[in-house]
C-alpha cells in the first residue's frame, strides 16, 4: 500500500473490518490513526442515548384524562408547541458554513465522515448538505465536502 487509507478503509478499520493491511497502516501512520480516532469518536457521538420516561412523568400525563371536550384544547396547544418545536429544531440545526454538518464551525473530513454515515444508515439527511447544489444530499456531496476539508485556503 502506497500513501495514506482512503475515508472507506479508515470507516472499515473503524469497523472492525478492514484488511490487515490496512489495520497495520492505522497503527502505525500517525495521520491516519488519528482520523481514525476522530471517526471513532464521531460515531460514539452519533449514538442515540436511552430515555426512560420516569414513572411520576407517566401518573401525571395519565392523571390528566379528561371529558371528550377538553382535549381540544389541549390538542390544539400541543399541535401548536410540536410546531413550534419543529421550526426551531429546523433553523437551529442549519449549519452556519455549507458542509460542517457536525457544527464545530469548520469544514473538514469528519464532516464528510459523518454525512457518509448518515447517507449509509438511511437516515433522513437534511438538505442543506446538498452542498454541490444538485438538488439532492448524495455521496456527490461527501465528496465535495471531502475536497472542501483540503482545499488550501
Amino acid at each position: 500500500m502506497d500513501g495514506h487509507l482512503d475515508v472507506l478503509a479508515i470507516d472499515a478499520v473503524r469497523a472492525g473490518e478492514g484488511s490487515p493491511e490496512e489495520r497495520d497502516h492505522a497503527a502505525r501512520c500517525a495521520d491516519c490513526g488519528a482520523l481514525l480516532e476522530g471517526f471513532r469518536r464521531l460515531a460514539a457521538g452519533l449514538t442515540p442515548a436511552r430515555m426512560d420516561v420516569p414513572a411520576t412523568v407517566k401518573r401525571n400525563v395519565m392523571a390528566l384524562a379528561r371529558p371528550r371536550r377538553a382535549w381540544r384544547p389541549l390538542a390544539a396547544a400541543a399541535a401548536l408547541l410540536i410546531g413550534m418545536a419543529g421550526v426551531w429544531f429546523a433553523t437551529g440545526l442549519r449549519p452556519a458554513i455549507p458542509g460542517d454538518v457536525d457544527h464545530n464551525g469548520r469544514v473538514d473530513i469528519i464532516d464528510a465522515y459523518a454525512l457518509a454515515v448518515q447517507l449509509r444508515s438511511g437516515l433522513k439527511v437534511d438538505p442543506a448538505y446538498d452542498v454541490n447544489g444538485d438538488g439532492k444530499v448524495d455521496e456527490r456531496d461527501v465528496e465535495e465536502i471531502a475536497r472542501r476539508s483540503v482545499a488550501i485556503r
